[in-house]
């Protein structure tokens, strides 16, 4: 009673138009806020692997040199799609 569960470190390394956006709503919900890291801004991935790491959830686009220097053991994770279906999608949504 009163033990929270851990969960484990995340990388979601988010694709555009494969499901990502709803994978990205159920993640949050294992997570408190201040475990999320917050969106870069503009897209543009500027955060410190060093100060990332007080973070155990992280979604958008960056690059395996900060995903190894922040935590390489961390689970990653991403969803594809067949190309074809994506760009349908691309274009019917």
């Amino acid at each position: 009673m009163g033990q929270q569960l851990q969960v484990a470190r995340v990388f979601f390394i988010h694709v555009p138009k494969v499901g990502g956006t709803s994978l990205q709503s159920f993640l949050r919900s294992f997570y408190e806020t201040a475990e999320i890291c917050p969106s870069p801004e503009a897209g543009i991935w500027t955060h410190d692997p060093a100060d990332a790491r007080r973070y155990r959830l992280f979604m958008g686009h960056f690059d395996m040199d900060f995903v190894r220097a922040t935590d390489e053991r961390a689970m990653k994770l991403f969803l594809l799609r067949n190309p074809y279906e994506r760009l349908i999608s691309l274009y019917d949504f």
